[in-house]
Order: C-alpha cells, then sequence, then structure tokens
C-alpha cells in the first residue's frame, strides 16, 4: 500500500503549469521524473478544493515535492526549496494521480 507522498516524493513541477479552477473546485500539478522536465508525464489531479494558498519564497519555478500532509480540512504540498502549497479541501475530497495521455516531453533548459 502506497502513501500519496510515496507516490509524487522527488518528482519535479513548473509552478506556472499549476491550474486551480475555482468553477469545478479542481487543482491539478503536472509532475515529472527528471529536474529538467519533461514535467507533464503525470497529473495529480486533487477534486472538492475551495482555497489555494501558494507560499513561494524561493521564486525559482521549478520544484521538487518532499512532503505532503492531509487533514481533514487541508492537503499541504511542500518542497524543500522554500515553497508550500495549501490547498482547503472538504471531506469529498478525491485525489488522483494519473499518466498524462497527452504528454509533450516538455522540459526546461
Amino acid at each position: 500500500k502506497f502513501t500519496l507522498l510515496d507516490l509524487v516524493h522527488d518528482r519535479w513541477f513548473d509552478l506556472e503549469a499549476f491550474t486551480f479552477d475555482r468553477e469545478k473546485h479542481e487543482v491539478r500539478l503536472y509532475l515529472g521524473e527528471k529536474r529538467k522536465g519533461p514535467y507533464d508525464e503525470k497529473i495529480l489531479i486533487i477534486t472538492n478544493v475551495f482555497n489555494v494558498a501558494i507560499d513561494d519564497q524561493a521564486q525559482i519555478g521549478i520544484y521538487d515535492v518532499t512532503d505532503v500532509q492531509i487533514t481533514d480540512t487541508s492537503i499541504r504540498l511542500e518542497s524543500a526549496m522554500s515553497l508550500v502549497i495549501t490547498l482547503a479541501i472538504d471531506d469529498c475530497c478525491e485525489i488522483y494521480l494519473i499518466q498524462n495521455p497527452g504528454n509533450h516531453g516538455v522540459g526546461k533548459e
């Protein structure tokens, strides 16, 4: 049995590609295995999200996931590089990690 942290730890993402659809109450975070990309190999989808707070101290754009904390009311995604994304959720929240069918192999140089 795997935890969410087991599945996303040390995966890389471009913060600019992070999306929060307020109408659908859905967050999407595109993840890759390598620091230089591509960053869209997998998609972390979280539903029933009502607010997102991003504390981006580093302002570097590309981050890895180093910790995930889940409570009844929030999900907190952290990077060791001074980034914290906090999602306010309700008790019907669902989390999916899927292979991206539209993976274009986009990386950063």
